[in-house]
């Protein structure tokens, strides 16, 4: 997706979706062996949520 190019996130395989007043986003990044699950009890779309967190993760200091 644009978003994920955007954030520097290559190689995110994800998915998202919303059903009665909930909704959820799956990231994986398969090249760095992570990732994130966003769920939250609204109707609505977190997948740039989920987008960023993904990259904020793939860029910590703190990884090995």
């Amino acid at each position: 997706a644009l978003s994920d190019r955007l954030l520097g996130n290559r190689r995110i395989v994800w998915h998202n979706g919303m059903v009665g007043g909930y909704a959820a986003y799956l990231g994986v990044a398969a090249d760095d062996r992570l990732g994130i699950i966003v769920l939250i009890n609204r109707a609505v779309d977190v997948a740039l949520l989920g987008t960023k967190l993904l990259q904020l993760i793939r860029t910590q200091s703190w990884r090995p």
